[in-house]
């Protein structure tokens, strides 16, 4: 789904087209979070429509979405198609996303078990604040999604926005370490809101800027969409191994030390502005 920005939107329109991506992501995201927090007592119930929407929503993108039938046009299988790209500001993208997201799941993967094990709040507590925090995120996300994709397609530059955004999820942990609380944790989620929104609507054109050949474009957007999901896989092994080990307040630290490792990555690329 990455490669169909830069195959079907100008070069003009990226910041736009991507913060109306990342609108979708938010919105599917803020859904889900809060029906999964109303379901959180009675799971299987809301497990069951899960695979047949993904299947829903696979074949209406492959009607919808207009595509240019190349089956008649030469194939061919070069090395560099299977080599990786050997850009540093490609691989500095990468890594920021990576660190960005992963920053955020080590706290939201947890956000259950945080509330009953930590705060000590009861499974159906847990579940209505995982709702409202969820809501919050969407709402706050939705306002800064659009907000950022506009600045950045007016100012030209893109780096002050996916570098701050870590930046302020960085300052968002703090209350969160020095007074964990119900409030602490909603003030937090409300800073994922504004961070995330921003981020997502700029992430996706400073990715398509720092692709090193225009002829893999889709490959290697493949490759740096991995950023986003290999910490999905991380966030749990390493969040639990931490929880365990030191505590809840140790996930805090390291999420922190993340999302300030993002933005001095993503402050480092030269290529874009």
């Amino acid at each position: 789904m990455s490669a169909l920005i830069p195959d079907h939107v100008p070069a003009g329109s990226v910041g736009r087209a991507s913060a109306f991506a990342g609108f979708g992501f938010l919105l599917g995201q803020t859904a889900g979070g809060v029906v999964a927090g109303a379901l959180v007592t009675t799971p299987a119930r809301g497990l069951i429509a899960v695979p047949w929407l993904l299947v829903l929503v696979a074949v209406v993108l492959a009607l919808a979405v207009p595509g240019r039938d190349n089956r008649d046009e030469p194939r061919r299988v070069a090395r560099r198609d299977l080599a990786l790209p050997a850009s540093r500001d490609f691989w500095l993208a990468f890594t920021g996303r990576f660190l960005f997201i992963l920053a955020i799941l080590m706290i939201t993967t947890f956000q259950l078990y945080l509330l009953t094990d930590y705060l000590g709040l009861s499974t159906a507590e847990a579940g209505r604040v995982v709702g409202l925090a969820t809501l919050l995120v969407g709402v706050l996300s939705a306002v800064s999604v659009i907000v950022a994709g506009v600045m950045a397609d007016r100012l030209g530059r893109l780096k002050p926005v996916v570098g701050g955004a870590p930046v302020l999820l960085a300052l968002g942990l703090v209350p969160l370490l020095v007074a964990p609380g119900l409030g602490t944790e909603l003030v937090f989620f409300g800073i994922v809101g504004l961070t995330l929104g921003a981020y997502l609507a700029v992430d996706q054109a400073l990715m398509v800027a720092v692709l090193p050949d225009p002829g893999t474009a889709a490959r290697d957007l493949g490759v740096l969409s991995i950023g986003s999901t290999l910490p999905g896989v991380v966030a749990p092994i390493a969040g639990g191994l931490l929880a365990g080990a030191a505590g809840y307040l140790a996930i805090f630290v390291v999420a922190l030390v993340l999302a300030v490792a993002a933005a001095a990555v993503v402050l480092g690329i030269r290529s874009v502005r």
